[in-house]
């Protein structure tokens, strides 16, 4: 009994015991950062509001392939006259289905007709795409024809949502003024708009951003409710220009949109891939320097219409300005995901 209590009181048996415990606790720790890992990423839920033009595309797409983040629904809405919504619709679908991830609701808000009536047989990004698409994914798809029952069961099944608004915020501006006790479910909200730096792209005689510019009214709403709202404006996005793409393998989805992108440059050689920059400023914030700052709207009718306006501020403000960006790795992050 005596050597039994020596040989436990050693010291190589104490070594070896607590060598054994840092084992333990770091299979401990590595396990518990793995769940955080996953935990979090189940928590990074995404709600996406865009006029379906070929940036957008370009946006989800970057969205749709990124682990960290679940996309609970696609909201396609109007962009004026440049993008009619059902055209708009059409086009997310063939997205969504293309990049393989569609379990999420996409719809219409705001359209001309019931989305049923809408249905094709063929779906389109833009005029470059001619894929026959399953009827039973597309019925899938269009079966949510009350919009604003949708998005009150959205906003009710999730908590800590982000917005990333990729037009104008009408249906924003719309659903929340009927439902403004779902504002409380909103985390955070990214919009893709905004021109403070840099002339408009509306007019030689209107400094407006085509986003704002759209419906200022919405905005100037979505500042009023104090939610952290990062502008991603337009000094920023203007940079993103696809001048040349590497020789590589490849998807489906990258020879089709590459194939749409070169039939926009021809039209206009300095064309931007604008949206990307908001949908990767929700992936990757660390590729962007922003500032907080009080940003105003003129939402009044004259030649100052719909104009942004911000004052950088170390005050109490939940708004940000994107005032900088690392160009090239935001475009091979892209590139990548092709």
């Amino acid at each position: 009994m005596e050597a039994f209590f020596s040989y436990i009181l050693s010291p190589q048996v104490y070594f070896k015991l607590l060598d054994k415990l840092k084992y333990i606790f770091m299979v401990m720790l590595f396990s518990l950062s793995s769940i955080r890992i996953v935990y979090g990423a189940q928590l990074h839920k995404v709600l996406v509001f865009s006029d379906g033009g070929l940036d957008d595309i370009a946006a989800l797409t970057m969205i749709l392939k990124d682990p960290q983040i679940k996309v609970v629904g696609v909201v396609a809405e109007p962009n004026g006259i440049t993008q009619p919504p059902e055209k708009a619709l059409k086009n997310l679908v063939a997205t969504a289905i293309l990049s393989e991830n569609y379990n999420y609701p996409i719809f219409g808000y705001h359209l001309k007709s019931n989305s049923s009536d809408i249905m094709p047989e063929q779906a389109h990004i833009y005029d470059g795409l001619e894929r026959e698409l399953d009827s039973k994914i597309l019925k899938k798809m269009y079966e949510h024809c009350d919009p604003d029952r949708t998005l009150q069961r959205i906003f009710t099944l999730n908590e800590n949502l982000e917005i990333l608004e990729l037009g104008p915020a009408s249906v924003e501006y719309s659903f929340f003024r009927k439902h403004p006790c779902l504002f409380k479910k909103v985390k955070s909200i990214v919009i893709s708009g905004g021109a403070f730096q840099v002339p408009g792209n509306v007019s030689p005689y209107n400094k407006a951003e085509w986003n704002i510019y759209q419906d200022p009214r919405a905005i100037q709403f979505i500042l009023k409710k104090h939610i952290p709202t990062t502008f991603i404006p337009l000094d920023i996005s203007k940079k993103l220009v696809l001048y040349a793409l590497p020789n590589k393998e490849y998807t489906e989805f990258g020879k089709i949109f590459i194939k749409n992108w070169q039939l926009q440059k021809n039209k206009y050689p300095d064309s931007a891939v604008f949206d990307l920059a908001a949908a990767t400023y929700i992936i990757n914030p660390r590729l962007f320097s922003c500032a907080k700052a009080e940003v105003k709207v003129n939402a009044k009718n004259g030649m100052y219409y719909a104009q942004t306006y911000t004052t950088l501020s170390d005050g109490r403000t939940n708004s940000k300005v994107c005032l900088g960006m690392q160009v090239n790795q935001v475009l091979m992050l892209y590139i990548n995901n092709l």
